[in-house]
């Protein structure tokens, strides 16, 4: 019989490098569905790709609750309108630690009807599932990588759980902290580096938030938008050609 102290499937370098590929993915997914197509209406997503970046999200993070989408678009949206300002739910100035532990404040109801969407809230059945049942994901997470890797990866499993916290709040804090800024920016938003894997053009977004493409210098590149064109190219997703004056006037009150 073989001990499951010594079980594995793939080496440490092989599941090192899936690793970092799902935190990738899961990042990507996060930004795409959530971020981009929730808050800012950039594109329009294929349903069936719709399952593929919820089931994603699902396993990376337990965020699916009631309401989820709804308060998120709101917190998103009043971020944007008072960014960096006493009135942001996500506000850096707090600290990691507070944003940490408390995360962004949440939305009033008052602020729910004003900014948020609760026709964007998905109502499938597998996305109730999700909401019934929100560290199911995590749990599956954690026997993936158990039947990969033995007791090694059910260690791993665990230390995600703080993990994809520390992560995801982490990210947003070094967005509005570290980096240069583009000089048309309100607030302190930052470009983390002049290449972008997923949101690293972070005050190019804040800038203009309805454009998907957040290289705007020439030395910028933005990869995220890369692959979202390739997405556009096999019709998972629809990228809308927006501008200011369409994009302020659908984006309720932002």
């Amino acid at each position: 019989m073989v001990s499951l102290f010594n079980y594995q499937l793939i080496s440490y370098t092989s599941f090192f490098l899936f690793l970092a590929f799902f935190i990738y993915i899961s990042h990507f997914s996060y930004s795409l569905y959530i971020h981009r197509y929730l808050c800012h209406r950039q594109m329009t997503i294929h349903p069936y790709f719709q399952h593929v970046l919820r089931f994603i999200i699902y396993l990376s993070s337990p965020v699916w609750e009631k309401d989820f989408v709804s308060k998120f678009v709101a917190k998103h949206r009043i971020h944007h309108k008072y960014s960096d300002t006493e009135k942001d739910p996500s506000n850096p100035n707090y600290g990691f630690w507070f944003l940490l532990t408390n995360g962004s404040i949440a939305p009033t109801r008052e602020q729910l009807i004003k900014y948020g969407e609760f026709m964007l809230e998905p109502k499938d059945k597998l996305t109730k599932f999700y909401k019934k049942y929100p560290w199911g994901g995590i749990v599956i997470l954690i026997s993936i990588f158990t039947l990969i890797m033995g007791t090694s990866g059910f260690i791993i499993g665990l230390l995600w759980i703080p993990f994809q916290k520390i992560y995801r709040e982490g990210t947003d804090y070094c967005y509005h902290t570290f980096g240069y800024k583009n000089k048309q920016v309100k607030g302190n938003a930052r470009n983390l580096t002049p290449i972008s894997f997923v949101e690293g053009l972070h005050s190019n977004h804040h800038t203009k938030p309805w454009d998907p493409n957040c290289a705007h210098r020439w030395f910028e590149i933005d990869l995220f938008y890369l692959i979202l064109r390739i997405l556009h190219g096999i019709q998972a997703i629809h990228i809308k050609k927006l501008d200011r004056d369409t994009y302020y006037e659908k984006k309720f009150n932002i």
